[in-house]
């Protein structure tokens, strides 16, 4: 998965803290292989998981830590696609966009708060990945230092 240092440098993109960054991110590493796992099903993004992490990820860390956490699993996707061959440097974006706009698509018209909110996520990182998509490439490399 990407080194702290990416995650770090895309979250302030976001304009989010880089501590904060920092602790949630130790923290989704940490929990996740135990409690959370991941919310990738196969090869599409799971909205159902992701509601129900989601939900608590947002009660214990509130909208910033809920963009971390999307952010998050956004370069680790980036990472495992990469890194496994499955898909060329110009097909990651391609597909990591494509989950993002399948994720929104699926939490468009909830009803719930946090559906609306986790599709605004879903957007903003997918423009993130239109601006920075590259760079980002680079960072995330095999061999890649930041």
């Amino acid at each position: 998965m990407p080194a702290m240092p990416v995650h770090r440098k895309y979250a302030q993109m976001l304009g989010l803290d880089s501590k904060m960054c920092s602790m949630i991110d130790s923290y989704i590493d940490r929990v996740k292989r135990h409690r959370f796992g991941n919310f990738t099903v196969g090869e599409t993004w799971s909205t159902s998981e992701l509601l129900n992490v989601a939900e608590l990820f947002y009660e214990r860390f509130g909208e910033s830590g809920l963009r971390v956490f999307v952010l998050h699993h956004t370069l680790d996707a980036i990472c495992r696609l990469l890194h496994s061959g499955r898909a060329s440097r110009e097909r990651v974006l391609v597909e990591v966009s494509a989950r993002l706009d399948e994720l929104a698509r699926g939490l468009s018209g909830g009803e719930r708060e946090l559906c609306k909110l986790l599709t605004e996520i879903a957007t903003e990182v997918r423009g993130l990945l239109e601006r920075e998509g590259e760079e980002l490439l680079e960072d995330i490399a095999p061999g890649a230092v930041l």
